[in-house]
């Protein structure tokens, strides 16, 4: 296709958009029933006709200049409270395991790595234990072990800092796996 003919195509595919997006803005159709589904039932029960949304006053077409301002919108609800994983044993197992599962295994030591014992690491240490998670992960060994974790209950201790949970036979991190509470965070141990 010849380029003069394409730059023509793009600017009137842009300029069809245009009057488009302008056409839908109007507060009152020229001719023809309501395109409000519910229009003629606003209308035998005599309730005033439906209000069509709000358009930004400075992107407003010139003929909604005598329309009356929209009401404000309710405030917005409180943001959700994002909760830290770490902050319970029931939620940290599973985000260790959705981690592990979606190959993010630096972010797997990076959080559930005790800050000292990973301060304590050199990045070629970390790297070569980080190759060997991911690649026991991909084992029927290691996929049999993130499902035993999910299942089965912890094990706590009386001070309820350190939890411990049974690991099926053959796991590759042995028959247990321990984990410890550290300033109100779960980390493996």
């Amino acid at each position: 296709m010849n380029s003069k003919y394409f730059a023509n195509a793009i600017i009137g595919a842009c300029l069809a958009g245009l009057i488009a997006w302008w056409w839908s803005g109007r507060s009152t159709p020229l001719a023809g029933p309501s395109l409000h589904p519910h229009a003629s039932e606003a209308e035998d029960a005599g309730a005033p006709p439906a209000v069509p949304p709000a358009v930004a006053p400075d992107l407003a077409p010139a003929s909604d200049a005598g329309r009356p301002e929209p009401l404000p919108a309710a405030a917005d609800p409180a943001p959700a409270v994002v909760s830290d994983p770490q902050a319970d044993l029931s939620t940290a197992v599973p985000d260790l395991i959705r981690l592990a599962q979606a190959g993010n295994f630096s972010a797997v030591y990076q959080m559930y790595v005790p800050p000292d014992v990973l301060a304590r690491m050199s990045p070629d240490e970390l790297a070569m234990r980080i190759q060997r998670m991911q690649t026991a992960s991909q084992t029927p060994a290691g996929q049999m072990q993130m499902q035993a974790m999910l299942a089965t209950p912890p094990t706590y201790d009386d001070s309820g800092t350190h939890a411990t949970i049974a690991l099926p036979a053959g796991s590759p991190s042995g028959d247990t796996m321990t984990f410890v509470k550290v300033n109100g965070r779960w980390y493996v141990q």
